[in-house]
C-alpha cells in the first residue's frame, strides 16, 4: 500500500508580501517639492534650495546633528496644533535629516505667516550636549526682510547670520541659497526661546534671541 503522507513536496514557510504602494517607499524627506515617489501631483509654488553647513565652536562640521525644518506653504498657511486650515494638502511643510555637517533642503518659497513677517524657515537642532536650539532662516533678496520683527530685533551683524545668500541655481533652475549654522563660539548663529511660557507670538516669531547658546551647547 502506497504511503500518501509525503506525496506533496515541502514548501517554504515564508509569507508572500506584504506589498506597499509606491507612495510609502519614501526615504527622503528633504524634498518638499514632491509628495511621494509614484505620485505625479505636486504642491504649487516657487521651488528653491536651502543648503548649508552646521559648524561647532571650532569651525568643524558638526556630525550627527538632527535638523528639523518647518515652514509655511506658499500661501502663508502652516501646519500646527491649531489645525491645518488653508494649508496646501500636498505640501508637507516639515523636513528632517541627520546631518554629517551639511544639509540641502529642496522646498518652496514660504508665504508670509503674518503681514509683517518675511519668508522664512524655522530650524530646530538636536544634538548631544544640549536639548534643542531654535532659529529661523531667511532668504537674501526678499524685500520683506527689512521690516521683519525678528531681524529687526537683532543688530545688523547678528541679523545677517540668519539670512541665506543666493549662490546660483540648481540643475532645474531653482535658486540656491546657502547659510552656515554656527552652534557656538565666534560668529554663533542667533537662537531663540520658543517655549510657551516665553510667550511665542501667534505669527511664529520667536520671543527673544539668545546672545549665546544655552549652557552645554558647545560642540
Amino acid at each position: 500500500m502506497t504511503d500518501r503522507r509525503n506525496r506533496l513536496p515541502l514548501t517554504c514557510e515564508d509569507t508572500v508580501g506584504p506589498y506597499y504602494p509606491l507612495p510609502f517607499l519614501d526615504g527622503d524627506r528633504m524634498d518638499l517639492t514632491r509628495v511621494h515617489p509614484g505620485l505625479a501631483i505636486r504642491p504649487a509654488g516657487e521651488a528653491r534650495v536651502l543648503a548649508g553647513r552646521v559648524l561647532d565652536r571650532h569651525g568643524a562640521l558638526a556630525h550627527g546633528v538632527l535638523l528639523e525644518f518647518q515652514q509655511a506653504d506658499p500661501a502663508g498657511a502652516i501646519r500646527g496644533p491649531g489645525g491645518d486650515g488653508g494649508v496646501d494638502p500636498w505640501f508637507e511643510g516639515v523636513a528632517r535629516c541627520r546631518t554629517d555637517g551639511t544639509f540641502r533642503l529642496r522646498t518652496l518659497r514660504p508665504g508670509p505667516v503674518a503681514p509683517e513677517r518675511a519668508p522664512h524657515v524655522t530650524l530646530t537642532i538636536f544634538s548631544d550636549g544640549f536639548a534643542r536650539l531654535v532659529t529661523q532662516i531667511f532668504f537674501g533678496g526678499e524685500a520683506a526682510n527689512a521690516a521683519d520683527p525678528v531681524l529687526a530685533s537683532l543688530d545688523p551683524q547678528e541679523a545677517a547670520r540668519l539670512v541665506a545668500a543666493p549662490t546660483g541655481e540648481a540643475e532645474d533652475g531653482a535658486p540656491v541659497y546657502a547659510l552656515d549654522i554656527v552652534l557656538a563660539g565666534e560668529g554663533e548663529t542667533p537662537f531663540f526661546d520658543d517655549r510657551p511660557e516665553a510667550g511665542v507670538a501667534p505669527s511664529g516669531a520667536p520671543s527673544g534671541a539668545s546672545s549665546g547658546a544655552p549652557a552645554g551647547a558647545a560642540a
